[in-house]
């Protein structure tokens, strides 16, 4: 009796098995999803799915009804994002299933025409497909075009890119980790703009192409340029941080900025700074930051006080550096404390002048924590306060390690 019982548990969990199996291939698992915007404001929405199946699997019908370019790819255009989803399933046998999706494509031209709540107001509402997934803006090129070329190396491609994110974010500092969840807290915040993190597409020319293309004349450059895109390689790299206005595309943050954010909003890991260069260049590693960021009224003045507090081991140094005293350790510190200060102001600068956008989130400052001198102003905080706020500045920099053998050992 028990070896019976024993037998009918183990071909429980065998047929179980295969009836999950079956209702795996009821499904497309969707992976990344592309949003473009029609000459008539229509959405055009590219899904890639999972490709669930081995190779030669699947009858050739459905292969011929995906796209021609690549049989996980689909396209769908409608004036709502879920019933161009929801139409997919004319050239699918299979519905579409978002909970492990990855990452959400946007065209620049989408997030300039459309308000970011709008795109994303579905992917909120449904309670199928989660939040885990981040966003990108795709930089001069549309999501569609960038999905098709990114499939062909990798049908992974965008757990890959998620990877590249996550992993960028730890080890540099300069991009965001933030999932759908996170931009929709700052979406909602009063007085802060949201940033997303930025894909562009770069193409792979070996070096017989380069030394080529100098030496066609004007027929034959013509002619490259009649080159169809199905035989170039691409290969993506992570961009500037998309900062938006209103909740629609604003530009692209200066280099130092994507850092500086980062720091601000105490989003970063770790970290690398320089200071000077070649043989006399010396670099650490941030392995902590803290940044307190308070507001403060005073006699009708708004300001806003900054403190950040970094630790660092110093992990590179040229040739003419020599760190054997206390004294140079010190001056170190307060060059690298200037360093911070200076990228601050600079951010600080930038947000005010030539972005016109509160990315830093100082409105949203003095509305939570000075509400009551917020609530006199706020029709026109950033007509008239914003660009006078007096911003101060404070960094101590610590070094923890100066890191193994002494430069000028004997």
């Amino acid at each position: 009796m028990r070896k019976f019982i024993i037998f009918i548990l183990i071909a429980m969990l065998l047929f179980n098995g295969l009836i999950n199996e079956r209702e795996l291939n009821k499904l497309d698992i969707v992976s990344c999803i592309g949003i473009d915007i029609t000459d008539e404001g229509d959405y055009q929405v590219t899904v890639s799915v999972l490709n669930t199946k081995k190779e030669g699997s699947g009858s050739s019908e459905d292969k011929e009804q995906k796209d021609s370019n690549n049989k996980n790819i689909y396209v769908a255009t409608n004036s709502s994002i879920q019933e161009a989803l929801r139409s997919i399933v004319k050239s699918s046998s299979k519905r579409l299933y978002l909970a492990h999706l990855d990452i959400i494509m946007l065209s620049e031209e989408v997030t300039k025409q459309k308000d970011i709540m709008d795109i994303m107001d579905y992917f909120v509402r449904d309670y199928e497909g989660g939040n885990n997934f981040i966003l990108t803006i795709l930089k001069d090129k549309s999501a569609k075009e960038a999905m098709q070329i990114l499939s062909k190396n990798s049908n992974e491609f965008a757990a890959e890119i998620k990877d590249t994110i996550l992993t960028s974010h730890k080890y540099i500092g300069n991009v965001s980790k933030n999932t759908l969840s996170d931009d929709l807290r700052e979406i909602l915040q009063v007085g802060q703009e949201v940033v997303i993190n930025s894909i562009e597409l770069e193409e792979i020319k070996n070096e017989s192409e380069s030394k080529e293309e100098g030496k066609e004349n004007k027929e034959e450059k013509e002619e490259s340029t009649k080159k169809e895109e199905s035989e170039k390689n691409y290969i993506y790299k992570l961009g500037k941080l998309v900062y938006f206005k209103d909740n629609k595309f604003g530009g692209y943050l200066e280099e130092n900025d994507n850092r500086t954010h980062n720091i601000l909003n105490n989003n970063i890991i770790t970290t690398v700074a320089k200071i000077n260069d070649k043989e006399d260049r010396i670099i650490s590693e941030i392995i902590s930051s803290d940044t307190s960021i308070k507001p403060q009224v005073k006699n009708g003045e708004y300001i806003v006080n900054i403190e950040q507090k970094l630790k660092g081991n110093i992990t590179e140094v040229g040739e003419n550096v020599e760190i054997n005293k206390e004294e140079i350790i010190n001056n170190l510190e307060e060059e690298f404390s200037e360093l911070f200060k200076k990228y601050t102001l600079e951010y600080v600068d930038n947000c005010k002048n030539k972005y016109d956008a509160d990315v830093i989130g100082f409105g949203n400052l003095f509305y939570r924590y000075k509400n009551k001198e917020y609530e006199k102003v706020k029709d026109k905080f950033y007509d008239e306060i914003y660009d006078n706020i007096k911003v101060n500045v404070n960094v101590e920099f610590d070094i923890i390690n100066l890191g193994g053998v002494e430069k000028n050992w004997q």
